[in-house]
């Protein structure tokens, strides 16, 4: 096999490489959890997301007049909270090996609260996911077999070789040798068993693919007991995945306020994607002003108008009605005085 085929050659036994393939998919999703606006060219929200949840934290500073974000360490004399007062650099490109005083020279903008970032999740779901994905393999291979041929001697098991070999091709095979059939035997090799252990695996597979998304922020059901949930049901798997994103949307809106203050910038962040509208009364999270205005105006009309028509289709029945029964007086009263003047004369 060539260099090239190695490569493009998926090898489930592989976990290294596998594993390093779920963890970058898993980025690949999350990276897009966020939107910012007003970012100075210097600072790709690539990179800056990257850096955050991949390490926890990034440090924004300013050299040469131009915004960067930087991978460093926190270290210096802790404050009376623990928390560390300086970030260490060390940037060939920029030519940068100095520290930087936190909320002085430099802020920290952080993943979330604890600085734990997104690496560890990824690997443990991405672990998981690995190892069952080697389980399933082996499981499917398992289906291939459907008896066991065993034989007592060399010529036997060569005979056996040939006669599979002349049915794989699609030819008839011919067995002449009395001696061949009294030596094989053949063993019926049960399925039903390794189904239901595949069955088991592949719900596995969904219940770890659905896990991982829910520790992203993204709504997808980890109940398989279940062909149906109900609203209630649906609302308390949504109301366990908000917390966690919602920490990271806060600790971004911090940093980015310390960034704006100290560097005079107007930078502002959002949830996107996915994660921008949330089944909460259909109402969606922006912290853009413009955004905002929008959808409340959107969101007025949409409510205010069938009210509106309602009543005015209202009114004009019961005006209609009101004429109707107008007319019907008028005409009782026009009759009832034809026959008064009937009686008089």
């Amino acid at each position: 096999m060539s260099k090239k085929d190695v490569k493009n050659y998926y090898d489930y036994q592989d976990k290294k490489r596998n594993i390093k393939y779920h963890v970058k998919q898993a980025f690949n999703k999350s990276l897009s959890m966020f939107k910012y606006h007003n970012l100075p060219d210097t600072l790709p929200q690539k990179f800056l997301e990257l850096f955050l949840q991949r390490n926890g934290y990034v440090g924004i500073i300013k050299e040469n007049d131009n915004l960067y974000c930087l991978n460093g360490g926190l270290g210096g004399t802790p404050d009376m909270y623990n928390e560390p007062t300086t970030f260490i650099v060390s940037n060939p490109y920029l030519k940068l090996n100095k520290e930087y005083i936190i909320n002085q020279d430099c802020v920290i903008i952080d993943n979330d609260m604890l600085r734990n970032g997104m690496t560890e999740t990824f690997n443990k779901y991405a672990t998981f996911l690995t190892e069952n994905e080697i389980s399933m393999m082996i499981a499917s291979i398992n289906t291939r077999i459907n008896s066991i041929l065993s034989a007592g001697d060399s010529n036997t098991i060569a005979s056996a070789k040939e006669f599979i070999n002349q049915i794989e091709a699609g030819k008839l095979a011919v067995i002449a040798d009395n001696a061949f059939l009294e030596s094989l035997k053949v063993h019926n090799f049960t399925q039903s068993k390794n189904a239901d252990i595949l069955e088991t695996l592949i719900k596995m597979q969904e219940y770890l693919k659905s896990a991982l998304l829910n520790a992203m922020g993204l709504q997808a059901n980890t109940n398989l007991k279940k062909e149906r949930l109900i609203t209630s049901e649906v609302d308390m798997l949504n109301y366990g995945i908000y917390p966690t994103v919602d920490n990271m949307l806060e600790c971004r809106r911090i940093g980015v306020q310390k960034v704006n203050d100290m560097f005079g910038t107007s930078i502002e962040v959002e949830f996107n994607s996915s994660w921008d509208y949330r089944y909460l009364n259909g109402q969606s999270i922006h912290n853009v002003n413009d955004e905002v205005k929008i959808n409340e105006t959107m969101g007025e009309t949409t409510e205010e108008k069938p009210k509106e028509e309602s009543t005015k289709k209202h009114d004009e029945t019961e005006g209609t009605n009101k004429d109707k029964d107008t007319d019907d007086n008028e005409d009782t009263t026009v009759d009832e005085t034809v026959t008064d003047k009937k009686d008089t004369e």
